[in-house]
């Protein structure tokens, strides 16, 4: 399969990238709601893996001679951070849900991305990290039907 242009490789990485820096700042606001200490520190973590991708598609987007952008939020992150913040108005659960969402939205984008005739180093990164959002997802619908913001502390 013939690969697509390092322009185009740099763009489908951009989009990914923003992905990432906006789905950071939407756990930002969600860590504010939820009253669960786990479920906070898995969302910190979850925060923390995407700044990750971040680093790495900047590093990737380099090395491809283009210059990646400022990690700087765009309209869908605005999105995605105010339907954290409505969501989590309604408390843990509402957070929680409203981070669904996004995760959905996020393993989507990489799902897409992952199809692409894109190089296989770069494929490999894609797909890694595409797991990891996947790995959010599941984390995040277990917790919602487990409900432990429900359980009484003894």
């Amino acid at each position: 399969m013939k690969t697509i242009s390092n322009i185009e490789v740099a763009r489908v990485l951009t989009d990914l990238l923003q992905i990432d820096v906006d789905a950071a700042k939407a756990y930002d606001q969600a860590i504010q709601y939820i009253d669960v200490i786990s479920i906070r520190e898995q969302f910190a973590m979850f925060r923390d893996v995407h700044n990750q991708h971040v680093s790495n598609l900047k590093k990737v987007i380099r090395a491809l001679d283009v210059v990646p952008p400022e990690a700087s939020q765009d309209a869908k992150g605005l999105l995605m951070e105010s339907w954290a913040i409505i969501r989590g108005a309604a408390g843990t659960e509402g957070a929680i849900s409203g981070m669904k969402t996004v995760a959905e939205y996020v393993a989507k984008k990489y799902r897409e991305a992952c199809v692409r005739p894109l190089p296989p180093n770069i494929l490999s990164l894609v797909e890694k990290q595409y797991r990891d959002a996947q790995s959010h997802l599941e984390l995040i619908e277990k917790v919602l039907i487990n409900r432990p913001w429900e359980k009484k502390v003894a």
